[in-house]
């Protein structure tokens, strides 16, 4: 599937095209997009949505929008899940919003979209202050078709994304999954935090630190050679003996330290009691 940010200039080939928000991907959309690769298919012309992005109601009234049921990316997998060929993600702005009518039918679906056939829902509006409905569309259609879907109803209530943000705010989720027609699911960017309250103190900023080589694992262990465990490495890199506590690169030489802490106070190479615990060294 081809995903387009924005409207091209001009369109390339004639498509067939459906028009919505698709927030959710519910059951009443995948009827409209069932329908749209049927029609396309028997038009032989690749199948289009034009979405939009933010919502409409973002747009308009930020601070009463309801929630998203879904992002983008996962309504542009589902489209491509269904056998869409081509996404127009289309930003919604002021300039946008106040398209008229006409404009918005001559401009966006015709000139530059090439719309040869359009799906829209029952309840369609558009255009400047939603003048616009399904019959306003029809009459202003010159070089495309019109087909609105009617609205489709599980056990007797409207698929709609209202309805699944009603059922998901009632924790009622075998009415939603049976709206969406799927377990409800949002994917997102996991985001750390500070990591407060670790057991182990964070290792030195040195600038020359990196990940201490295999020979400080063998030290602890004692599976290396006896030559080998002559030498720890540092956080830094460096190596030091066992018996100087310090790493080649500090200059300061004390006993081995009973723990971090009095290593810290008595000299610029620390590392922990516990023969576990990899070195570190303070620049």
């Amino acid at each position: 599937m081809r995903v387009f940010r924005g409207l091209p200039a001009s369109a390339d080939v004639p498509v067939a095209l459906t028009i919505g928000n698709f927030d959710g991907v519910h059951r009443g959309h995948q009827a409209m997009l069932s329908r749209l690769i049927e029609a396309a298919e028997d038009l032989v012309l690749p199948p289009a949505v034009l979405t939009f992005d933010p919502h409409p109601r973002e747009f308009f009234a930020p601070a009463s929008a309801p929630p998203r049921l879904s992002s983008l990316r996962g309504k542009l997998e589902q489209f491509a899940a269904f056998g869409v060929e081509r996404a127009y993600i289309v930003r919604f702005t002021s300039q946008f919003a106040a398209l008229t009518p006409q404009a918005f039918a001559d401009e966006v679906l015709t000139a530059r979209l090439g719309a040869h056939w359009v799906l829209v829902g029952e309840d369609f509006r558009f255009g400047r202050g939603r003048a616009g409905d399904v019959a306003a569309l029809r009459a202003l259609a010159k070089r495309f078709s019109v087909e609105a879907m009617r609205t489709v109803s599980i056990d007797g209530e409207r698929a709609s994304s209202s309805a699944v943000r009603e059922a998901l705010a009632e924790a009622d989720f075998p009415r939603a999954a049976q709206l969406l027609g799927r377990p409800f699911s949002i994917g997102g960017r996991v985001a750390h935090g500070a990591k407060l309250g670790r057991s182990r103190p964070p290792t030195s900023a040195c600038a020359g630190c990196r990940r201490s080589p295999a020979s400080t694992r063998f030290a602890s262990t004692g599976s290396a050679p006896r030559r080998a465990r002559r030498w720890r490495a540092s956080a830094c890199g460096r190596r030091w003996r066992r018996a100087a506590s310090r790493c080649s690169r500090c200059s300061s030489s004390t006993s081995t330290p009973t723990s971090t802490a009095a290593a810290s106070r008595s000299s610029s190479c620390t590392r922990s009691a516990t023969r576990r615990a990899i070195p570190t060294c303070t620049p």
